[in-house]
């Protein structure tokens, strides 16, 4: 039963509008398949991978070891890789990477806070790898961003060993940073 009533109390009120009214039969919302919010004070978390591809020791960590703390949407702890707090002269390329796991039949949603303040030729992609194959690109930040993302999985729902990779590279400039949280 659905029912609308207005009252204008006894006073002379204009007007009410009701236009386009659905009822729609839904189910309920899926529970995420693993989440991380980076508050376990393990760094890098359980099953994380974290890879310095320059082997200077520039790589992502969580936001207390940086100096400006979570500048996402979140709360508590967030991976961050800070290249302003690195400093001028010194070349970041670094990547976070999931533990694998399986993306069931209907999950269609990879959601996160993230923060990326920057611009090209520094880049933050967000990738994923199924099965072990090569990494593909889920979207790339190379102009300042920040919010709360939700990248569409359709085309891997069903899929098995998956790995979410958050890669960062400054470009060989002095860059800012990239701060990612609460990801489902």
């Amino acid at each position: 039963q659905l029912r609308f009533r207005y009252d204008d109390a006894g006073l002379w009120a204009y007007y009410w509008h009701v236009d386009n009214v659905e009822v729609v039969q839904g189910a309920p919302p899926v529970p995420p398949i693993w989440e991380e919010d980076f508050d376990s004070g393990v760094w890098p978390p359980v099953g994380w991978t974290v890879i310095d591809n320059v082997g200077n020791g520039n790589v992502w960590n969580t936001s207390s070891f940086w100096p400006r703390g979570n500048l996402t949407a979140g709360s508590g702890e967030c991976a961050t890789i800070d290249a302003d707090a690195i400093g001028p002269g010194q070349r970041i390329d670094t990547e976070l990477i999931s533990p694998t796991f399986d993306i069931p039949a209907g999950f269609l949603f990879l959601e996160y806070y993230f923060n990326f303040y920057g611009g090209a030729p520094e880049v933050g992609d967000v990738d994923i790898s199924v099965g072990g194959g090569p990494w593909t690109n889920l979207i790339s930040y190379s102009s300042a961003s920040s919010g709360k993302a939700s990248i569409s999985l359709e085309d891997h729902t069903g899929s098995t060993g998956c790995q979410l990779r958050f890669h960062y590279d400054d470009g060989q400039v002095w860059g800012w940073y990239f701060h990612v949280d609460d990801i489902a």
